[in-house]
């Protein structure tokens, strides 16, 4: 048993506890059910956890902008990923947290922004999700031009949360380990 994370460690004891209890016949096997487990403990607790902590400091809107600008190009654009799970979750947590504070800005910047991340999105989408999706690589070409969509339809909307929700996401595209290794070349 691998719980080299506390998301791991969580999602083993809990699969555990269903394969052993009275309602396993309800569930998938194992592994089936661990992978479950994982899905709900990465994605919908932070997500869960982020709109509490929206409603606790009375800037729910304003979060719920962020995740959809920063979740919704994720979902289209893959995008590099922290190597441990619990310090992707946390980070996570903080990044969108921070971003909904962000107070407005002038819409010169958010004209920047938009542009900015159509050209991330442009040159580096779709990235790193041979390993996250079933669709054939061939195909792949159509999550950078939905991603494109995605992003020229922020140059439609007027809500400076979403688009750094966006931008944030769109830097998650680039590979910042390879431009070290390049630099280090020269």
């Amino acid at each position: 048993m691998n719980t080299d994370t506390i998301t791991d460690h969580v999602a083993h004891k809990v699969t555990d506890r269903i394969i052993k209890s009275q309602y396993k016949d309800n569930f998938p096997d194992e592994e089936n059910t661990l992978h479950v487990m994982r899905f709900l403990i990465s994605n919908i607790i932070p997500l869960i956890l982020i709109l509490i902590i929206g409603i606790i400091i009375g800037n729910l809107w304003t979060i719920i902008s962020v995740v959809l600008g920063f979740v919704l190009l994720r979902m289209l654009s893959g995008g590099y990923h922290i190597k441990n799970a619990d310090i992707c979750f946390l980070v996570s947590i903080l990044l969108i947290v921070v971003l909904s504070l962000v107070p407005l800005l002038p819409e010169v910047m958010l004209y920047i922004f938009r542009a900015a991340a159509f050209l991330i999105v442009l040159i580096y989408a779709p990235s790193n999700i041979v390993e996250n999706t079933v669709v054939r690589p061939e195909k792949h070409i159509y999550f950078k031009y939905a991603s494109l969509l995605f992003v020229s339809i922020s140059f439609f909307v007027d809500n400076g949360s979403f688009i750094l929700g966006l931008f944030t996401q769109s830097l998650s595209l680039v590979n910042f380990n390879i431009v070290k290794e390049v630099n280090r070349i020269e």
